[in-house]
């Protein structure tokens, strides 16, 4: 089993947590449900789902500066 490490802060893993289980459809025959695993499968996309997340801002102000909407 891979340990894993979140390398975010409190609240970011409060905020995760509950984006998480507003879209986990539960488990099925014993298995997690995919927003649950995406917790516990990869490092790579864990911390991929932070950078994410921390960019978000910049990324829809690039997106829409030039469309006047920022």
């Amino acid at each position: 089993m891979q340990h894993l490490v979140w390398n975010g802060t409190p609240e970011e893993m409060k905020e995760l947590r509950y984006a998480v289980d507003r879209h986990c459809d539960g488990e099925e025959d014993g298995q997690r449900c995919p927003a649950h695993s995406l917790l516990v499968e990869s490092q790579w996309q864990l911390d991929g789902l932070l950078f994410a997340r921390r960019i978000r801002e910049r990324l829809l102000f690039e997106e829409f500066r030039d469309a006047g909407v920022a």
